[in-house]
């Protein structure tokens, strides 16, 4: 790098350092010289913060409104390799504002794409249903609805069942946290597909309701090269108070669940009789 500058890099890696940035700093480059005007557009990431600096100036979705449109206006359908949409204090009449935000970047053929609503309130996703060739890992945080969307394409589901799950079979690292009190995934667990290409599952304690843990089964089996499972029970973190982790060996497993799985990371805020039923459920089958 001559005189070690950056206009020294070429435009694909100053690209890739812009995605890294917040969405408002990434736009301010187009000022530094004509090279830059356009670099932006084609940053390989996008962060957009609905939430002030300032907790108590409790900035809501629609302020960010006329930015956000002009921001994904401008950049058209670039690919993304990541996104980042961070909000609280939305209202019922923000949700086709975060929808259309949330649609037009998986059109982008976002590969990595975290979504997450820090208010109490549940955010309702809809539209079409979550299916791409592209996703890698996709973390839905504080979203209530994504698998009861319904779906007519042609040779995917005749019936309408929802599909949610067969759109991530590319995925290799996911992170299913519902904050709701009804399991959100029901129906695509009866015909769950096989995750070939996942390593890495983060879930919550909606997937472990015993005494059966269904849910949680069926994710395992369906999950061929799992190497690594963290399940947070009955603690939102990201503090959480108890870390536990386990290792296991492939004797005495059940030849349903991946022999590659090794590590297994419990967060929880205490270890009383729901997260001891887990830890025994996860003994008998690991």
């Amino acid at each position: 790098m001559s005189g070690g500058s950056i206009d020294a890099l070429p435009d694909d890696i100053l690209e890739h350092i812009l995605g890294f940035l917040p969405a408002p700093e990434a736009v301010r480059t187009c000022v530094i010289a004509r090279r830059w005007r356009n670099l932006w557009k084609h940053g390989t990431g996008l962060r957009i913060t609905c939430i002030a600096d300032d907790v108590e100036a409790m900035e809501t979705v629609k302020e960010h409104q006329k930015f956000g449109d002009h921001l994904l206006r401008l950049r058209g359908h670039t690919p993304l390799e990541t996104c980042y949409l961070r909000f609280s204090n939305f209202y019922d009449d923000d949700d086709a504002l975060l929808n259309r935000w949330f649609w037009h970047v998986v059109t982008c053929r976002v590969r990595m794409f975290r979504l997450e609503n820090i208010c109490l309130d549940g955010f309702d996703l809809e539209g079409m249903p979550l299916i791409s060739q592209h996703w890698m890992s996709l973390d839905l945080i504080g979203v209530k609805k994504t698998s009861y969307v319904k779906t007519r394409p042609a040779g995917v589901n005749d019936n309408n069942i929802c599909v949610f799950l067969e759109g991530l079979l590319e995925a290799e690292n996911l992170a299913f946290i519902s904050e709701s009190t009804t399991f959100v995934f029901g129906r695509d667990l009866k015909q769950c597909p096989t995750f070939s290409k996942l390593w890495t599952l983060v879930l919550n304690d909606h997937w472990c309701v015993a005494p059966d843990f269904p849910a949680l089964t069926c994710i395992l089996k369906h999950s061929s090269i799992l190497e690594k499972l963290t399940l947070q029970l009955f603690s939102k973190g990201p503090q959480h108070k108890i870390e536990m982790i386990g290792r296991s060996s492939s004797m005495d497993r059940s030849v349903a669940i991946s022999e590659n799985l090794k590590e297994i990371e419990i967060k929880c805020e205490v270890v009383d009789e729901e997260v001891h039923k887990v830890l025994k459920f996860l003994c008998s089958i690991i």
